[in-house]
């Protein structure tokens, strides 16, 4: 199946032969203007415009909804595959490029290559003198994008916008458009910024362009089509763990949660070392009231692969908990109880496994311990909204109805803060209205 945007490539930024021809010549130069790309599939989907959201989405408990929110806003903080190449010896590369500056402080090839690697290792603001006199000294295009990504890097994305539209003007690039497109979400447009995550994509259908195009999507709650793009992207490069990552959480803002499953457990299949998968499968099973077998058998192999990481024995051990056929499964329960006390060994300010604890007493009705656990996890996160209403029903039990209402207030208070947190923040989301081919708008948008 050929994927559904065009193909093309778009320049490498960090090559220095870009500016191999940079001299103290100021004559403005730049490449030849690409040639319109071919295209492949048409997208099944059109984003047409943006409205206030309206629901609050999501499927399930509160709990669920908030997981699933928080999921789909770090979709997009995923790092790219590591290249097989390694990282370059960048700091070597700023050594030898000093020492040519001071032989030859005006060398505007030397003060672009300069400005590159300061860029690379995220220095942008110091990057910038250098990349500016690189531009004074001629104008080239590889020069002036490494200035626009210094601008994005400083966070001035208003110059980094109007600089990198100037090389438009002159080279329809996929790296031009993806950095206009994240300006544009940085400075409160999503609907532009979606537009030009699309066309980056049509010039280059890199992991990278699908990736980010699908994550803004999601982000902004279109949900079907964050799948097709992860979908499609996931088939194009069936070894992208971060696209599986972000198609199971579009699933899960679905309200597929099998689906969101295989798609976590096949990200976690797929490098076996990398922690990311692992711990979104985990955060999303804790929300779920059930835990699917894939998953279990999943943070079953974090546990073993990752034993000094204190969440591999807690997701693992709320997994053994959800997976118990009946409430007599002692050996399961000693399973949990020595994985949960291995994560607080590793962590002892892990508020959600001192939770998850005090469960585990109180379902053995050692309400004494229960207590101790909860108020443990109360003291390290007095947010945590759960743990005031389980140490609630312990005092109730126990006879305490002073401190079992004292508890029920603040697990309401929180509640109630929480809600109106979250509807806040739903509120002031721009949620993309899409139409998909062949039909209706979705009702309400």
């Amino acid at each position: 199946m050929g994927i559904f945007c065009p193909g093309g490539h778009s320049q490498d930024r960090s090559s220095p032969g870009a500016a191999q021809a940079i001299t103290k010549d100021t004559t403005n130069t730049y490449p030849a203007k690409a040639a319109p790309p071919a295209f492949f599939d048409e997208p099944q989907f059109v984003v047409a415009g943006v409205t206030d959201a309206m629901g609050s989405g999501g499927h399930g408990s509160d709990r669920v909804l908030r997981t699933t929110e928080a999921l789909a806003r770090e979709v997009g903080s995923l790092d790219r595959n590591s290249s097989p190449g390694g990282t370059p010896d960048l700091a070597n590369q700023e050594k030898v490029l000093r020492e040519a500056l001071r032989q030859d402080p005006d060398g505007g090839l030397q003060n672009y290559q300069l400005g590159d690697v300061l860029v690379q290792q995220g220095r942008s603001r110091e990057a910038l003198p250098y990349l500016q006199k690189a531009h004074a000294i001629k104008a080239d295009y590889a020069v002036d994008y490494a200035l626009a990504l210094a601008y994005a890097g400083s966070g001035d994305w208003e110059r980094a916008r109007s600089s990198v539209q100037a090389l438009l003007a002159v080279r329809d690039t996929a790296s031009a458009h993806h950095l206009i497109a994240e300006a544009n979400e940085k400075l409160g447009d999503p609907l532009a910024a979606e537009r030009e995550y699309a066309r980056a994509c049509q010039l280059d259908p890199s992991e990278s362009n699908l990736f980010d195009w699908g994550a803004e999507l999601l982000a902004h709650r279109a949900v079907e089509p964050a799948i097709e793009v992860f979908n499609k992207g996931s088939q194009k490069y069936p070894h992208s763990a971060r696209m599986l990552i972000g198609l199971g959480v579009a699933w899960d803002a679905r309200g597929s949660y099998p689906e969101a499953a295989r798609s976590l457990c096949r990200a976690a299949d797929l490098d076996p070392q990398a922690v990311e998968a692992y711990v979104f499968l985990g955060r999303m099973e804790r929300a779920e009231a059930t835990v699917s077998d894939c998953s279990l058998e999943r943070l079953k192999r974090f546990a073993a692969l990752a034993p000094q990481n204190p969440l591999s024995s807690y997701y693992y051990a709320v997994s053994l908990w959800k997976s118990r056929k009946n409430d007599d499964e002692q050996e399961t329960m000693t399973k949990v109880e020595m994985l949960l006390e291995s994560a607080l060994r590793l962590d002892p300010k892990l508020a959600l496994a001192h939770m998850q604890l005090g469960i585990l007493h109180a379902h053995r009705r050692d309400l004494a311990q229960a207590g101790v656990a909860y108020r443990k996890a109360i003291a390290l996160d007095s947010g945590l909204e759960e743990a005031h209403y389980r140490l609630a029903q312990v005092y109730l039990k126990t006879g305490d109805a002073a401190k079992a209402r004292a508890e029920l207030q603040v697990s309401e208070r929180l509640s109630k803060e929480v809600a109106k947190r979250d509807e806040s923040e739903r509120k002031s989301l721009q949620q993309f209205v899409y139409t998909l081919r062949g039909q209706a708008p979705e009702p309400g948008k």
